[in-house]
């Protein structure tokens, strides 16, 4: 790689330079038997609401954790504390420890959505959450533990948006009827009863759902427009993607909006599935959810997100959406989405001009769309965008950021 007399460093796409998979990790260790700082980690971390003390890092709280750890202590039954970021957030990873029936709950928040997950500690060993939140720049834990008690947080671990690169997407916008839908290499598969009308999966353009989940065109299987079927009859209906290609990622996900409404969730009939089909003919059919997948009545506006790395990592496969019900409600999706980690990213050669402030770039990684950033800092904590969905695996531009001494940093980004 050749440098001009401008000292310019490479810095790969940040998918390679951590194996781990973690952005940030934050561990406590340079911590121990000390306040945490406000900034540290690169977070905001504020007081717990009512509270004037600071998270303070306990060197041996729990038997459960021996490591350093972020410490609450309080009087009060009930607290919260909040963690922000200034850049959004994909993934999150956090474990804690409590008293046997301390209760945790976290809330991550971005300005159209919200999660949240809610745990009671056993108080036998650490517990460790971690899921792909999408786009999130706050967190609000909520500690309900019992009188005297501490909790604990250790092993915080993030992930700065796009974590992932984009494998495949549809929104669905593009299908006027039915025939566009196969046409683009979508499938139908019926049961043992196939249903009629609304009831096969099929392209709505009209009908107005509550909530916001899904928007404009989507998909949607109603067992209700089939009516209640005789006895030991249901709906069960698939939809299957096209054949997506994965041979070239890792950390696979898929993503998609939904709008569920469940009749009775007692009814062993009506049953929400997703499945994976990595074989050459998409006979094969798998899932790592057991029993049979299903969610609860509602409407999301934040996508759900599911890990398939199991069974699409490194393979061309098949996503199947399967439906059985009686006469129940229905099931839509929209915005389907499949991202992962690319086995390779690597900025092959560089070139600058540094009188003409002209940047060359090469790099290798599956096809796709990428993003070209730079920063006046190693960790990319303020960088500019210089070209955005670049389809090429080459660019050259200029960088108006660029000055005659100092150090330039230089990214490619699948996005």
């Amino acid at each position: 790689m050749r440098k001009d007399p401008l000292i310019v460093t490479v810095l790969l796409a940040w998918m390679i330079l951590l194996p781990t998979g973690w952005g940030t990790l934050i561990t406590f260790d340079d911590l121990a038997g000390k306040p945490v700082p406000d900034d540290y980690g690169g977070l905001d971390w504020v007081d717990p609401v009512r509270l004037e003390n600071k998270w303070v890092v306990d060197p041996n709280h729990l038997p459960q954790n021996p490591s350093p750890c972020a410490l609450l202590y309080t009087g009060d039954t009930v607290v919260e504390a909040t963690i922000s970021s200034a850049d959004p957030i994909d993934f999150l990873g956090i474990r804690f420890a409590g008293q046997a029936g301390d209760r945790v709950q976290i809330v991550g928040y971005n300005p159209l959505q919200e999660y949240s997950f809610s745990k009671e500690l056993d108080g036998s060993e650490m517990f460790h959450y971690d899921r792909q939140w999408l786009g999130i720049t706050s967190l609000t834990v909520c500690f309900d533990m019992l009188y005297p008690g501490s909790t604990t947080i250790d092993d915080l671990a993030f992930e700065p948006s796009p974590r992932l690169a984009t494998i495949y997407t549809e929104d669905f916008e593009s299908f006027n009827t039915d025939e566009d839908l196969l046409t683009a290499g979508w499938e139908l598969r019926h049961g043992q009863y196939p249903a009629t009308d609304g009831g096969i999966w099929h392209v709505d353009l009209t009908r107005s759902l509550d909530g916001q989940g899904v928007t404009s065109t989507y998909l949607i299987s109603n067992s209700d427009a089939e009516g209640e079927l005789p006895p030991l009859q249901y709906l069960d209906e698939s939809l299957l993607s096209p054949e997506i290609d994965c041979t070239e990622f890792t950390e696979v996900r898929l993503v998609f909006r939904q709008n569920i409404t469940v009749y009775d969730e007692e009814n062993p009939d009506e049953v929400f599935n997703v499945h994976v089909s990595g074989d050459p003919a998409h006979q094969n059919w798998e899932s790592n959810w057991t029993p049979l997948w299903r969610e609860q009545d509602g409407d999301w506006f934040y996508p759900r997100s599911i890990d398939i790395s199991d069974f699409a990592a490194g393979k061309k496969i098949k996503i199947r959406w399967r439906y059985t019900a009686n006469f129940d409600y229905w099931w839509a999706i929209d915005d389907v989405k499949l991202i992962g980690r690319p086995n390779v990213l690597e900025v092959a050669s560089l070139q600058v001009n540094v009188a003409a402030r002209e940047v060359s770039i090469a790099w290798d990684a599956p096809d796709g769309l990428f993003t070209i950033e730079a920063s006046g800092d190693s960790a990319f904590f303020i960088a500019a965008e210089l070209a955005t969905e670049i389809s090429e695996k080459q660019w050259t531009g200029t960088d108006p950021g660029m000055v005659s001494s100092g150090q330039r940093f230089y990214r490619v980004r699948m996005d």
